[in-house]
Parts: structure tokens; C-alpha cells; sequence
């Protein structure tokens, strides 16, 4: 076991230093990388998140610009407006089959299972169409209402997130102390700054040239029901 050490920095710039790697993070014995509970990420280690509450980053914005600070700033900045929660109308969510529409009816959003996240780490919905773009192939739609206590919600720039799932400075950070794990690791990082420091519950974001997609982040904010089936 590596003894934990501690440590207290303002901020940690990896773009001019490698210093994450010799961390004072707990390590398993088994696999000298960084543990931490349940298969669904439920909690992440608290050295874990206070490392990331404290880095900076490089990250390259979707207009080409850099931005550099830690991951909450750049989320912030890239807020492009607000819009009012009564504009957001009814929402659509399609899968592949009643079993797996009925499961999420009564058992609420799994944001964990989205497989692709250019728009944030939530679950995905269209306001116009079935089985848009960011919907996959699904042909079972599910009709969704915003019922949360937010009376606006964030568009954010394009592509957004990209810009932190594929920074390498983060990747090799994670890489090094959680190993395949990285990705869920800054995923549910990123869903618990939106949702419970950000306060958002919602949010929208283009995903480039095609259609854009609402990603929801609060999983109890939205009404579920069945349409036409």
C-alpha cells in the first residue's frame, strides 16, 4: 500500500507539470490504481475529486480557441446563454424495446448507459423528432416533461464536452491512477459538478453540424410516460 500523503495546493497546472503522478491519492494493493465505490461510480474517492476540484487544464474549444483552467471554469465559460425551463415543451427519448422503455418508466434515467456524450454525461432527449441523431436507432419512443424546481437551463457552446473526454492532459492523469476506468471516472465527475455544484438539471448543446441534443442531468426532474404503445 502506498501511504496516503497529503497535500494542499490552490491549483495544479498539468499543462506545465507532471506532478499529478506522485499524488496522495489511496491505492489498492491489487492494482496500485485508485479505488472506488460501486460498479456505477455511486462516489468517487474524495483525494480523487479534490485533485480534480484543483487542476488545470488545457482544453481546446470547438472554435478553435484554448481555454485553460480547472474543469469547472470551463464548463462555465462555455455557457453560451440561459433559456426558460417553460420553453422546453415535450421531450422525446427513444430505445430499442417496450421491455427497455418499460424498465426506464419505472425505474427512472440511467444516464450511465449513454453511450455517446458530445453534449455532457446525461441522458438524451429530442424535442422534434424519433430516433434523431443523438437518439441512436430507437424506435421506442418515451415522452418526457420537465418537472424540476429550475426556471432556466444552460445552452451550451457545441461539442462541448469533447473537449474534456478527449483532453489528453486528463486522460493521462486518469489513465496513470485509474486505468480503463478513466473515462466513467471523469464522467461521473462531470455529471456531479453539472447537477450538484452548477445546479443544473438540463441542458442543451449542438453536437456540430448535425442536431443538437437535450441532455438531462438530474434524473428527477423529468415526468415519463409511454406514447402510442
Amino acid at each position: 500500500m502506498i501511504p496516503k500523503i497529503s497535500f494542499n495546493l490552490p491549483k495544479v497546472n498539468f499543462a506545465t507539470t507532471k506532478a499529478m503522478i506522485n499524488n496522495n491519492l489511496e491505492r489498492s494493493p491489487k492494482s496500485d490504481q485508485v479505488s472506488f465505490s460501486g460498479a456505477n461510480l455511486l462516489e468517487l474517492d474524495a483525494d480523487l475529486k479534490s485533485l480534480l476540484d484543483n487542476s488545470v487544464f488545457t482544453f481546446q474549444k470547438y472554435n478553435g480557441k484554448e481555454f485553460c483552467g480547472t474543469i469547472k471554469e470551463y464548463l462555465e465559460n462555455s455557457i453560451i446563454r440561459y433559456e426558460n425551463t417553460d420553453r422546453l415543451g415535450t421531450l422525446i427519448h427513444c430505445t430499442h424495446t417496450k421491455e427497455v422503455a418499460d424498465d426506464i418508466i419505472k425505474n427512472g434515467l440511467d444516464w450511465t448507459k449513454t453511450s455517446r456524450m458530445k453534449c455532457g454525461p446525461g441522458t438524451y432527449f429530442s424535442q422534434s423528432s424519433f430516433g434523431g441523431s443523438e437518439q441512436g436507432a430507437g424506435s421506442v419512443p418515451i415522452v418526457a416533461f420537465y418537472n424540476g424546481k429550475k426556471d432556466k437551463y444552460p445552452i451550451f457552446e457545441p461539442c462541448f464536452y469533447e473537449a474534456i473526454i478527449y483532453n489528453k492532459e486528463l486522460a493521462e492523469t486518469l489513465g496513470k491512477l485509474c486505468g480503463s476506468d478513466k473515462t466513467k471516472v471523469i464522467n461521473k465527475y462531470c455529471h456531479d459538478l453539472l447537477q450538484d455544484e452548477m445546479g443544473i438539471d438540463v441542458l442543451y448543446a449542438s453536437s456540430g453540424r448535425s442536431a443538437g441534443a437535450f441532455a438531462v442531468i438530474n434524473n428527477d426532474c423529468m415526468f415519463l410516460k409511454r406514447y402510442g404503445w
